[in-house]
């Protein structure tokens, strides 16, 4: 009876396997860590936009002229104004709070309709080509050309400034970014084996779209997705600080720095606080963006 040639491990050598285990562990424990900041952020913002009535502890638009101006920490028989009054006496926290909620509904209410626009127009070029994908891709290079600040404000010019307009153009100027990716994720997914047999046996083309070629899609959309809430947050306060997004009285952190900075020499903490907001929630996506694209990269070495 012939035994199989089993070797033995010498006591010299080592298991490379639980190292490699050990390694992986080391990286995800180091990138949760050094994420940790950066999620609390985000997740103080999520609930701030979520429920912001139960954080703040005035009406963000009740105007009172008597306290105008008033320092933070400024205290009255109505209560304690922590980031202090604004102009109209309005208070300055309850506003800041009340504005999270604006840019998460415009932020991610835009990534939404810009990802699903560009993501099916993306697989539809990808999978037909030929005609429909010159056209489809010829239009995205003629929205891509347009800078993208002067194209937003000519439509909410035409449109009108109102919070829903706001959304419709931010989501149609920005769907040629998952268009481009869309389609090369398609291409690169209908020339492997196994779609070409799949098509071979005869499976419509909407079987295929929907079980093989949406889900190699999605993972890259999300991933820019989640880098665009944070710059849909910046053109929402851009469009707002000119005075073509939400418009008053609603509190919005675009507004409150326009309204801010005729104030700066006499009233710092009307532009300084809306203007932290912006730029603490912003770095924070941006970060866990670049997280979750190292995480979803195949080529990534930290997987």
């Amino acid at each position: 009876m012939i035994k199989p040639n089993i070797e033995t491990p010498q006591l010299g050598e080592r298991n490379t396997a639980l190292p490699l285990r050990e390694k992986r562990l080391k990286f995800w424990k180091r990138d949760w860590f050094q994420m940790l900041p950066f999620s609390v952020i985000i997740v103080i913002f999520v609930i701030v936009a979520l429920a912001p009535g139960w954080i703040a502890n005035h009406n963000p638009n009740l105007t009172d002229l008597a306290i105008r101006l008033k320092n933070p920490g400024f205290h009255n028989a109505t209560g304690t104004y922590l980031l202090g009054t604004d102009e109209l006496g309005r208070d300055v926290f309850s506003r800041v709070m009340y504005g999270a909620r604006v840019s998460l509904l415009v932020s991610l209410c835009s990534v939404g309709v810009s990802g699903i626009i560009g993501g099916l127009l993306g697989i539809i070029a990808g999978y037909y080509g030929r005609i429909v994908e010159t056209i489809i891709m010829r239009l995205a290079d003629m929205v891509l050309s347009i800078p993208f600040l002067l194209l937003a404000i000519l439509t909410v010019a035409v449109l009108g400034p109102s919070l829903f307009n706001l959304i419709v153009v931010l989501g149609l100027v920005r769907w040629p970014r998952y268009a481009r990716v869309a389609q090369g994720k398609t291409l690169a997914t209908v020339n492997q084996d196994f779609v070409k047999g799949v098509i071979a046996l005869g499976a419509k083309s909407g079987r295929v779209i929907i079980r093989h070629i949406i889900p190699e899609v999605i993972p890259p959309l999300i991933v820019i997705g989640t880098i665009e809430v944070g710059l849909m947050i910046i053109y929402e306060a851009s469009l707002s600080f000119i005075g073509l997004g939400v418009q008053p009285p609603t509190a919005s952190w675009g507004t409150m720095l326009s309204e801010g900075q005729q104030y700066l020499t006499q009233a710092w903490w009307l532009a300084s606080f809306p203007g932290l907001a912006i730029f603490l929630i912003v770095v924070s996506i941006n970060m866990f963006g670049d997280y979750i694209r190292d995480r979803l990269d195949p080529k990534s070495k930290r997987r």
